[in-house]
């Protein structure tokens, strides 16, 4: 006849911990690597990298991922081994129920079952659920219980919000409502399996979800601090989710046909101020050397610089309220249908660069150099109903459309091309140096008059009651200016 099963055997489950705790703690700490290394390599992602989609470089492999791929299918099996780790920890728990419960039946001397609790692997999980009474309480035990509980239920949640907010200034959709997504799931993982682990008598059921009355406000909260609070400009739930910093910014955008809030805050924008959007001033996004011999094959060919091969491929991105400024250099880069909206390009190097059915309400390009020679045209084309937007054709000098309730003006610099900008109640106006071409204002209740100037050619000024007239000058290419 077979022996018969001793369920009180404790030797027989200690080895059976000790054996399930060493596998654990080896699984818990390749789960801290491998969190520590997700943060480590979404953390250093640039502004820059996000504009121009340069693959990462994952530490120590020297593996390159593409960017947009990373950023969606890291954080999905990240909370795969996340959850994976909880069940074992959660089976490991029951383990060693089954070991106290022997230890508790057979040795009933509190030193001696405090000796034999001593025998067990010097690992965190099997001393917080069985080790002896000088490990699980006092000090000791409320600081293994806070690596577990900050490892395992908090860490957890903040890297899958590192991988929202370094990602959230690409404005991408998709990505950024799958990282929301994964981070209430994961948020309901630690509900569902952390109180069954942390209690071997507790059973994994969705009522009791319900009944933490602790855990679960702050689940809620946090999950809506990652769809409410981390959001970025045209989103939308941004236009109720996001604050005006005072009125002044919000007249100053409805004026200007800013649309999408650029000017709107986050409470994050307290601490980081361009967290939800590319702040990229002086950035360099043109290869020099790529650059030169794409000028040369142009020319070549007898092409226009805005037909010719493009140094960056960025058409159909939403570069929404991105920063530009400060001579970025922008060079012969393909930004065809990309959404532009509220974007600044103050001063910006945009020779050559391609904005076809670019959407460009409310963005700024004062100063903007458009053109590398005077002779050459800048390329602008847009749908009638964007605010503000360019048509040009090859043969023809560019035309400026805006909408009517915000007629444009148009304003250069002797170093620059044209710049753009719609003013709230004048009618077209442009300026210009006297070296470059005419400058031209106009009132809209007064009719015109035109003086010339003694030295710089004829004037154009608006007045009452004057009947129009011209004086030109024979050697002087003629200048409009108009009165205020």
């Amino acid at each position: 006849m077979a022996d018969k099963v001793d369920p009180f055997d404790v030797e027989a489950l200690e080895t059976s911990l000790n054996d399930s705790a060493t596998r654990v703690s080896a699984l818990w700490i390749s789960f801290l690597i491998f969190g520590l290394y997700l943060v480590i390599a979404a953390g250093t992602v640039t502004h820059r990298q996000l504009l121009l989609e340069d693959p990462i470089k994952l530490p120590v492999l020297n593996i390159e991922l593409p960017l947009v791929g990373f950023f969606f299918l890291a954080p999905i099996l990240f909370v795969i081994f996340h959850a994976y780790v909880l069940l074992q920890v959660l089976l490991l728990g029951r383990t060693a129920a089954a070991y106290n419960e022997a230890v508790e039946h057979n040795i009933k001397v509190a030193a001696d079952n405090a000796r034999v609790r001593q025998r067990l692997a010097n690992t965190l999980f099997a001393q917080i659920f069985a080790g002896s009474p000088r490990e699980r309480n006092g000090w000791l035990g409320f600081l293994l219980k806070a690596m577990a509980w900050i490892t395992l239920a908090i860490a957890p949640v903040l890297i899958l919000f590192v991988f929202q907010f370094q990602f959230l200034p690409y404005h991408s959709g998709a990505v950024t409502w799958a990282v929301r997504f994964l981070i209430v799931v994961d948020l309901a993982i630690i509900l569902v399996l952390w109180p069954a682990a942390r209690d071997p008598g507790h059973e994994v059921t969705l009522v009791g979800v319900f009944r933490q009355w602790i855990a679960l406000p702050i689940a809620i909260v946090t999950a809506a601090f990652a769809w409410i609070v981390l959001s970025y400009p045209g989103e939308p739930h941004a236009e109720w989710t996001r604050y005006w910093p005072d009125e002044k910014s919000q007249s100053k955008a409805h004026k200007f046909g800013d649309g999408l809030q650029c000017r709107t805050q986050s409470p994050v924008s307290l601490v980081f101020r361009s967290f939800d959007r590319l702040n990229l001033g002086r950035v360099d996004a043109v290869d020099d050397e790529a650059l030169k011999k794409i000028e040369e094959h142009t020319k070549a060919a007898g092409e226009p610089d805005y037909q010719g091969e493009r140094t960056q491929h960025l058409s159909g991105r939403n570069f929404n309220c991105a920063n530009f400024s400060d001579y970025a250099d922008l060079r012969r880069v393909d930004l065809a249908e990309a959404s532009l909206r509220g974007a600044s390009f103050v001063a910006s190097k945009l020779q050559g660069a391609s904005l076809d059915y670019a959407q460009l309400q409310g963005a700024s390009l004062d100063f903007a150099s458009f053109r590398a020679h005077p002779s050459e045209k800048p390329n602008f084309r847009a749908l009638p109903s964007f605010l503000p937007s360019f048509r040009a054709h090859p043969s023809l000098e560019p035309s400026f459309r805006a909408h009517p309730s915000m007629p444009p003006s148009f304003r250069a610099h002797p170093s620059f091309g044209p710049s753009f900008r719609a003013h709230p109640s004048l009618e077209p106006s442009f300026r210009a140096h006297p070296s470059i071409g005419p400058s031209f204002r106009a009132h809209l209740s007064l009719t015109p008059s035109f003086r010339a100037h003694p030295s710089i050619g004829p004037s154009f000024r608006a007045h009452l009651s004057v009947t129009p007239s011209f004086r030109a000058h024979t050697s002087i290419p003629p200048s409009f200016r108009a009165s205020t």
